[in-house]
């Protein structure tokens, strides 16, 4: 038996050469692995009529967090303010304070970038992507003749 060394570095990028959400590809944001405590946890649900992106964001605002497409990527992004602090406070601690972060997924061609709709509630965001009419999964039935 021997011992490998992890190479974290190679490891997340095979991981993310190997996605594949909402199309083609994953973009991870920058300095994602600096930053990867203050990434909010996603989920990505596939309907017949749409993809929903629920994001955890808990104690932001509707003001902290933005959501915009450009092209082929959905990019959420959101930050939280530094409390003012006092010259007098000494923490002995200090782990809550300013935060941000950014998530990025590509689009694939079967979905309508201009129709997302977003919702924030409960320190969940929920982002409705409706597939193109093309994309939608059709069945149909074939008769057999005899």
């Amino acid at each position: 038996m021997s011992l490998v060394a992890w190479k974290p570095e190679s490891d997340w990028d095979e991981f993310f050469n190997q996605q594949s959400l909402l199309g083609p590809g994953f973009c991870p944001p920058e300095g994602f692995r600096e930053n990867f405590a203050n990434l909010p946890l996603v989920n990505v649900l596939e309907r017949p009529e749409e993809f929903v992106i629920t994001a955890e964001v808990p104690g932001m605002k509707r003001e902290d967090v933005h959501v915009e497409v450009d092209r082929d990527a959905l990019t959420i992004k959101g930050e939280t303010q530094t409390v003012v602090e006092d010259e007098n406070d000494r923490y002995h601690f200090k782990e809550i304070g300013h935060k941000n972060f950014e998530r990025r997924f590509r689009l694939g061609k079967g979905v309508d970038g201009d129709a997302v709709k977003a919702k924030l509630e409960n320190g969940q965001l929920t982002l409705t992507v409706p597939k193109k009419e093309e994309a939608k999964k059709k069945t149909v039935e074939i008769k057999i003749d005899s």
